[in-house]
């Protein structure tokens, strides 16, 4: 492939309307076709019929009829998901649509945080304060969980410890009849995937005992992670097929007397928790401790950019931070791909467009889907392409734990690693190149700034991102992401692109409104 083509940018022609501007690409070397690459630079959702226009000139006057979209994903494929040996229907799976949660604890943090005077920036934290969190199996005690997580109602409910080790506690809330463990094997297991995954994440990812804290309406750091099961928003169901395998809630990392300063009357645990739902993890193990690595990560995430450092990173960075995390301990956690954010990345095959910047806080796209989903797909199919291409656990520790947040975090692993791919060199760049894991796919490019590496571990070999190639197959056809023909016009979400595509051309003009960060680039082939 090469880059070949003569691109001309100028004005329109037209010196009345200002706005306009236009991109032009003459096939000089009689390229058999080419693959475009329309970008919105900008962090706010474009429609359709804003991301500007294509006026193609073909070698064949005669025949100017378009090619047609050389790729599509089956709907059917990317309908379906596993759980529990069970075909179901995706977008009934899997929504963990925490956005509510993290509104209310971003409120929270500028509240209590951003609009108090309670700093005591690098006051160090005595080791002996640290919470123990030391109790016999068997004890029990209250905790406050959310009891809907549309309106943020908490309640108190009685837990019995049902396991423990050095790392953490395993507690039940018995209050979900579609669940009936017969014993205490599962609560156990718990624990003991909670300490394969502990070491590793806390040394890439930060760890949750800070020594210092940026405001004293923050808890001290606790010995052990205290893991809550119960049935998340109360609806468990014998069919029940989606809904919330986990959660984070960062009011518990505030004291009492935080929350008191609050007009929403949120509930504090006073110690570093997450969540888990007794009926999936009765149904769906595997997904459930794949939850458990990611929930984690949001509890590391909130230590290690809230409360040591005082920021708030949005969420598409946090949910990009703990798929990461779930991608690179899957292999430890003995998970299928199904049961791992690789099973979202067909819906980022079908929707890159969306992005993932601005979509997290839109409306439906489409009401056949959830939108959510697609959030999710396309987060998790960015963050997979930035740790393979810009410095493997280099990046990601430096990402997860430096005083920086969202694009600027990017920047700085970015800049901080030495050994990233020499086209990228902050976060603009990183979308400009993004398209080449797609782009890979039908050049068949395996080697080059794609998904497909494998990166090991050094401190541990069953700690590794593993190579992924964007091709899915049914028992009749292969199917790769979307392309689409060159005058093709799709919605684009903020920091987004669309891939189209053309042969035997003479000349290519893409006209858009100036006032659009959009860009354009061009990947052409031989005959």
């Amino acid at each position: 492939c090469s880059n070949g083509n003569e691109t001309v940018e100028s004005g329109n022609g037209n010196e009345t309307d200002e706005t306009k501007k236009k991109i032009e690409i003459q096939n000089t070397d009689n390229y058999k076709g080419i693959f475009v690459v329309k970008y919105n630079y900008s962090d706010n959702f474009l429609p359709a019929k804003e991301t500007g226009n294509f006026i193609v000139k073909k070698n064949n006057v005669s025949n100017n009829v378009l090619s047609s979209n050389i790729s599509q994903m089956n709907n059917d494929y990317i309908k379906y998901f596993t759980l529990n040996g069970k075909s179901i229907d995706l977008k009934d799976c899997l929504i963990n649509d925490t956005s509510k949660i993290d509104k209310a604890c971003s409120e929270l943090f500028n509240n209590i945080v951003k609009n108090t005077s309670r700093s005591v920036e690098n006051t160090s934290i005595p080791v002996n304060s640290i919470k123990p969190e030391e109790y016999e199996i068997g004890e029990k005690k209250y905790f406050y969980v959310i009891k809907s997580v549309a309106d943020l109602k908490s309640e108190l409910k009685e837990a019995t410890l049902k396991a423990c080790n050095d790392v953490c506690n395993v507690w039940f809330v018995d209050d979900c009849e579609n669940v009936n463990f017969t014993d205490d094997s599962i609560f156990k297991n718990v624990a003991e995937k909670f300490k394969i995954i502990y070491e590793p994440e806390i040394e890439i990812m930060g760890d949750h005992k800070y020594s210092e804290k940026c405001n004293s309406y923050f808890i001290d750091p606790c010995q052990k992670i205290n893991i809550i099961i119960y049935d998340i928003d109360y609806d468990s169901d014998p069919e029940q097929k989606g809904g919330f395998f986990g959660l984070f809630y960062g009011a518990d990392m505030y004291t009492e007397e935080a929350l008191n300063q609050n007009p929403h009357n949120q509930k504090t645990n006073e110690t570093q928790c997450i969540y888990l739902d007794s009926f999936f993890l009765s149904i769906a193990e595997k997904q459930v401790y794949s939850t458990l690595a990611h929930e984690f990560n949001h509890l590391l995430t909130f230590c290690n950019k809230t409360v040591l450092y005082g920021k708030n990173p949005e969420t598409w960075f946090k949910e990009m931070l703990s798929m990461i995390t779930e991608d690179m301990l899957q292999n430890l956690l003995g998970i299928e791909d199904d049961s791992s954010p690789k099973g979202r990345l067909p819906m980022f095959c079908q929707y890159y467009n969306y992005g993932f910047l601005d979509s997290w806080n839109r409306n439906k796209v489409d009401d056949s889907l959830e939108d959510t989903l697609i959030n999710y797909a396309n987060t998790y199919a960015y963050g997979a392409y930035l740790v393979r291409n810009c410095g493997g656990f280099d990046f990601l520790k430096r990402l997860a734990t430096s005083n920086c947040i969202n694009d600027a975090a990017i920047d700085d692993a970015i800049s901080f690693c030495k050994d990233s791919n020499e086209d990228i060199s902050n976060f603009k760049s990183s979308i400009k190149f993004f398209p080449e894991i797609i782009l890979d796919v039908y050049f068949k490019n395996w080697d080059h700034s794609s998904l497909n590496k494998k990166i090991i571990y050094e401190k541990n070999d069953d700690v590794y991102f593993d190579a992924i190639k964007l091709i899915y197959s049914d028992s009749n056809n292969t199917y790769g992401p979307n392309i689409y023909r060159i005058d093709y016009q799709l919605d684009l979400g903020g920091q987004s692109f669309s891939i189209h595509h053309v042969e035997n051309y003479e000349s290519i003009i893409f006209e858009y409104n100036k006032n659009n960060n959009m860009d354009l680039s061009a990947v052409t082939y031989y005959n």
